[in-house]
């Protein structure tokens, strides 16, 4: 897809996920080139292999995201709408809330994101790396009252 801009799309989804943190009284991400370009190698092993996997060797936090259609499609609406599903005293413990827990951690402060389109055009891969991998330590508490960001809903 010639229209498709990487760097657009990492701005888009890095602005999503600071909206979120905003929710979850956690500070903004920034992008950091180490694990933008760690992202990105993944995304195209990824994407040569036709299929999602989480590295066995994962120095960073990691979500996966696949689609057959990058235009429109958001990955960060996609993980956060496992919040419902979150337990906040037992974040890390609860696989069905995980993507959504690497979105909010306190102690995550950096992130990278990669994008590949598989060689076969069956689709794009998306990876977000995340520069703190430990997934039970400071989990965030509930907020009083729950707001989406506009964006997301």
């Amino acid at each position: 897809m010639a229209d498709f801009n990487l760097e657009d799309f990492r701005a888009k989804m890095l602005k999503d996920f600071n909206e979120i943190r905003v929710i979850h009284s956690a500070e903004p991400l920034a992008f950091d080139p180490e694990i933008n370009s760690s992202a990105q190698a993944w995304a195209e092993k990824l994407a040569a292999a036709g299929k999602l996997l989480h590295r066995t060797d994962a120095k960073y936090g990691e979500n996966l995201a696949f689609t057959t259609y990058i235009q429109g499609f958001d990955p960060v609406k996609l993980w956060y709408s496992e919040e419902p599903k979150a337990n906040y005293t037992q974040l890390g413990q609860n696989a069905n809330c995980f993507h959504f827990t690497q979105l909010v951690w306190k102690k995550s402060k950096h992130i990278g994101i990669g994008v590949a389109k598989s060689p076969n055009k069956a689709g794009w891969f998306i990876v977000a790396d995340f520069d703190h991998r430990e997934m039970s330590s400071e989990p965030l508490p509930p907020m009083s009252h729950r707001k989406t960001p506009k964006q997301l809903t």
